[in-house]
């Protein structure tokens, strides 16, 4: 079991799915959920990035396309909140 900040890849990959099939859930808005979080927390999104060593260029598609699993839980860490509440529906 590999894992990833305090989440094993096995925890966060059925997260991905609806109803714990193999259809892909469609997450849009993620990008702008984590900027709101950052804002509450008077935090940049350079300041994030540079944390959670993830790439700001990358991070701004999250809106589009879902991130990787790893990324999306080295955020959800630095920002002191769950995978589950990066992808609740804004």
């Amino acid at each position: 079991m590999r894992l990833v900040g305090t989440y094993s890849i096995q925890e966060i990959s059925p997260l991905y799915n609806k109803k714990g099939g193999n259809e892909m859930a469609v997450y849009t808005g993620v990008y702008s959920r984590i900027k709101s979080m950052c804002k509450e927390q008077k935090l940049t999104i350079k300041e994030l990035c540079f944390r959670s060593d993830v790439k700001q260029t990358a991070m701004q598609e999250w809106d589009e396309s879902m991130p990787a699993a790893d990324k999306l839980a080295a955020v959800a860490d630095v920002l002191g909140t769950t995978v589950e509440e990066l992808l609740r529906a804004v």
